[in-house]
C-alpha cells in the first residue's frame, strides 16, 4: 500500500502521509512519491488548494531512522538529502496554497515538510521540534534554511541547538504555526481555510505566491520589475476581467441601494 495517499474534495486536494505504525516516518521511496504527487497536482488546473495531514494521530516523525542508519557513504547521504529537499521544494513550489493540518508529532523532516507549506494549522496537542542534532545531524531537507525565515535566527538557533520539542501554543507564539484549532478537528479547520482560499482567482494567487516566496532572495528593484510584468499579464486575463466586472456591479448596486 502506498504511503502517500491522495483524494479530492471538489477543488481541494488532500494528501495523507500514511505510515502510522512509524508515526509517518518517510523513506526515500515515500519522498519520491510525495514529490511526484506534488508535480501532478501542480499541473492540474482544477486544483485550487492542497492540504497535507498525517494518518494515525501524528503528522510525521520525519526521516526513517533505520534507512538513515544504512547510509554508508557521503554520496549516499547526499542522494538522501537531495530526495528530501526535492519533496519539500515540490510542496513549496505548488502554484496554489498548501495547508498543513498538524496533530501529534511534527518533528525532524516532518517539520521540514510542514514548513514547506504556506499555512500550518495545529491541534492543541501537537508537538514540534527540529531534532536532528539529537542524532548528530542537521535538518538537511531545508529546515535549517526555512526555520529562521519563519521565526528568526535566534529562536531557530535555540530550537536547533537544543533539539527540544515545543507545544502548539509555544509554536504559535513564535510564529512556527499560524493557528491552533480549538473545538473541532484540525482537519476540519484546514477544510474551512481551504474553502476560503479556493474562492480566490487561481492565477493571481499563483503570481502572489511566487512573488512572496521570492521576496527574501530577490533584490527590491528586480522584484518590482517582475511585479510589473506579472501585473501586465494578469490584467489581460479572464480572472481579472471577471473580478473587475463583479466589483463594478457590486458598487453600482450599493449606490442604487443608498440612493
Amino acid at each position: 500500500m502506498s504511503v502517500i495517499q491522495s483524494s479530492r474534495n471538489g477543488d481541494i486536494a488532500w494528501i495523507v502521509l500514511d505510515r502510522p505504525s512509524r508515526r509517518n516516518a518517510l523513506r526515500s521511496v515515500d519522498l519520491e512519491q510525495l514529490a511526484s504527487t506534488m508535480r501532478v497536482l501542480s499541473a492540474d488546473r482544477s486544483v485550487r488548494v492542497v492540504c497535507i495531514r498525517g494518518a494515525g494521530g501524528h503528522f510525521s516523525a520525519g526521516a526513517d531512522i533505520e534507512e538513515l542508519q544504512r547510509i554508508d557513504s557521503p554520496s549516499a547521504a547526499r542522494a538522501n538529502a537531495l530526495t528530501g529537499q526535492a519533496a519539500c521544494d515540490a510542496i513549496e513550489q505548488l502554484p496554489v496554497p498548501v495547508i498543513a493540518a498538524i496533530e501529534g508529532f511534527c518533528v525532524g523532516g516532518g517539520l521540514e515538510i510542514a514548513m514547506s507549506c504556506d499555512f500550518r494549522l495545529a491541534d492543541p496537542q501537537a508537538r514540534f521540534g527540529q531534532v536532528e542534532l539529537g542524532i548528530g545531524s542537521i535538518a538537511a531537507w531545508g529546515g535549517i534554511r526555512r526555520l529562521p525565515r519563519l521565526i528568526g535566527v535566534p529562536r531557530a538557533k535555540r530550537l536547533i541547538y537544543t533539539a527540544q520539542h515545543v507545544d502548539a501554543r509555544q509554536a504559535l507564539s513564535i510564529g512556527l504555526v499560524d493557528e491552533v484549532i480549538d473545538g473541532l478537528p484540525v482537519q476540519a479547520g484546514a477544510e474551512d481555510l481551504a474553502a476560503e482560499l479556493a474562492r480566490s482567482p487561481r492565477e493571481a494567487v499563483a503570481a502572489s505566491k511566487r512573488a512572496l516566496d521570492q521576496s527574501v532572495d530577490v533584490p527590491l528593484y528586480a522584484g518590482l520589475q517582475q511585479d510589473r510584468e506579472t501585473f501586465a499579464a494578469l490584467v489581460t486575463g479572464q480572472d481579472f476581467q471577471e473580478g473587475v466586472n463583479a466589483f463594478l456591479s457590486r458598487s453600482a448596486h450599493r449606490r442604487q441601494t443608498v440612493s
